[in-house]
């Protein structure tokens, strides 16, 4: 991926309201991490507030910026207790 600004898209349905966590989207850079400095882009906790319509899908969006090195991997952590569904994660350049 080169250098530059970069937004994505992870299209999710989850079930859920009020401030219980339902998932943590980031955007993650291994190989930073590595050298010992945080690998971490961009994050946002989902919340049941957060959704759009409860048990539909909607994109989520967090912005980041990429440096010249590394890879960069689009992850979604999922605590349970309440379902969740990816359908897919899209990355635009911007």
């Amino acid at each position: 991926m080169p250098p530059g600004r970069y937004a994505v898209a992870f299209r999710l349905k989850a079930e859920g309201q009020g401030d219980a966590p339902l998932a943590k989207l980031d955007v993650f850079n291994f190989w930073l991490s590595k050298e010992g400095k945080d690998g971490t882009y961009a994050q946002r906790t989902l919340r049941g507030k957060d959704l759009a319509r409860s048990g539909r899908y909607a994109d989520y969006w967090l912005d980041f910026e990429h440096g010249s090195a590394g890879k960069v991997e689009y992850r979604v952590w999922w605590p349970g207790g309440s379902p969740l569904s990816l359908d897919r994660v899209v990355v635009f350049r911007k």
